[in-house]
């Protein structure tokens, strides 16, 4: 019998926003067999395949049926909901604890709706079939070097723009921009560039994508002030470097932030903060258990290194994150709050833990879920200036198929008032803030004044 041989490899389906397809519906040719998967809007997380010869704007979504229901996840409020959507569409409103479906026209509530025109389980789960099948069609018989989610990270055009006049590399138009201008891409970088930024300007990345392999592809030095907007993407898959490194101030409107992993199993954060970054939207994302995603703060304060300490001058001595918005997703820490840190979340949608044990974390609002038995906060108390891990919740939904909402990592006690929030498990009584109760309301615990 002959040698079996037998390859192991990570597949990465090709994937962008709804926005970055459109930019290119009528030129780009997925392959014959190729997964292509949108990743925001109405139509997140659904898959286009290519037959080699169609572009991908005049393709179709692979498994969408008529009729069919498909539950597009929670909002807080009913006016929160979309204008729009596409029939079938359910969303749960937290705040009446009630499902709403879209029928063609409006919102209705999920059991007032006539079901009898949507598809069976049967049905659906045939359909998957059938493009299991397809694809298996075109299963890899060869071996593979490391897969690029967006192919090559060298764009067709690498030019940039301010106030029109174009420039032939990214620190030739940095270094034409003014202060508090803007500074617009074409495509991406070229092979050897990266984006250094110490002065203030907005990058409109304009639907781009920047992959990097070898480096970090974003920097904002100690005296940088960087807007990102524009909707674009920036992957850095490099060991030991993210796809953003912040020392100064950074303002992040939109766009996907992530990192994937190569056959070494190359990883590493996918965002650094040691200077103060706000949040407003955007998708970030890392996959599996490899790491942290976000660090806020310090690795180790006093490391005299300043990939990992405090370094006067270089960074920020107390490093603060704000999240306004956002979808994050990794199966291991979505955001760990390190030494000399400070933490506040208004709103964003958190799909795994949030390591907590720097300074302070304050929570306004927001929706923090995890699988397989998790937890959506993780606490520790190191009992110095550095680590006192404070703890304020005065609102946010937490639920999930979780063992408990707060994990004490450490073995202190744990500093935490919680003045509000919806969670599906009871918290301890000894973090309810003096003057507060719990009650379980509409299947959740709730935490308000007493009367």
């Amino acid at each position: 019998m002959a040698d079996v041989k037998v390859l192991k490899t990570t597949i990465l389906l090709r994937r962008a926003t709804q926005a970055q397809w459109d930019a290119i519906a009528t030129t780009f040719i997925p392959k014959a067999g190729e997964p292509c998967v949108t990743l925001d809007g109405k139509n997140k997380g659904q898959i286009k395949i290519g037959d080699g010869t169609t572009p991908w704007g005049e393709l179709k979504y692979a498994g969408v049926v008529e009729g069919a229901l498909n539950f597009k996840g929670s909002v807080q409020t009913k006016a929160e909901l979309p204008e729009a959507a596409n029939v079938g569409d359910i969303y749960q409103v937290i705040e009446d604890s009630t499902m709403y479906i879209w029928d063609g026209d409006s919102w209705e509530i999920f059991h007032a709706i006539d079901l009898t025109g949507y598809a069976t389980k049967e049905e659906v789960n045939a359909l998957k079939n059938e493009i299991n099948e397809e694809l298996n069609k075109y299963a890899l018989k060869t071996d593979l070097d490391v897969i690029k989610i967006y192919g090559e990270s060298v764009a067709e055009d690498t030019s940039m723009s301010v106030d029109g006049v174009k420039y032939d590399t990214a620190s030739e138009a940095i270094n034409a921009v003014p202060d508090g201008g803007t500074v617009k891409m074409s495509g991406g970088l070229g092979e050897s560039e990266v984006i250094n930024v110490d002065k203030k300007l907005t990058l409109d990345m304009n639907s781009a994508v920047i992959v990097d392999n070898e480096k970090t592809p974003v920097t904002v030095g100690v005296n940088g002030d960087l807007t990102l907007s524009g909707d674009g993407s920036v992957e850095c898959n490099k060991n030991g470097k993210p796809a953003i490194s912040n020392n100064g101030k950074l303002t992040i409107e939109n766009g996907n932030i992530t990192r994937t992993v190569d056959e070494k199993g190359n990883t590493y954060y996918t965002m650094v903060n040691h200077g103060n970054v706000i949040i407003n939207g955007g998708i970030f994302q890392a996959p599996r258990e490899v790491s942290s995603m976000i660090e806020n703060g310090y690795w180790d304060y006093n490391s005299g290194n300043a990939e990992s300490g405090y370094i006067a001058g270089v960074n920020a001595q107390y490093p603060e994150l704000t999240v306004n918005g956002g979808t994050f997703i990794n199966n291991f820490y979505t955001i760990k709050n390190d030494d000399a840190s400070k933490l506040t979340i208004n709103d964003g949608m958190f799909y795994g833990t949030i390591l907590h044990n720097g300074i302070e974390m304050i929570i306004n609002g927001g929706h923090f879920t995890t699988i397989d038995g998790f937890y959506p906060l993780s606490i520790r108390n190191l009992s110095d200036d550095l680590n006192p891990a404070k703890t304020v919740i005065n609102g946010g939904v937490f639920d999930g198929n979780c063992k408990t909402i707060i994990k004490n990592s450490g073995e202190k006690e744990l500093d935490i008032q919680i003045k509000g929030g919806k969670f599906i498990l009871p918290v301890e009584e000894q973090y309810i803030a003096e003057g507060y109760e719990q009650k379980l309301v509409n299947g959740y615990y709730e935490v308000t004044k007493k009367a």
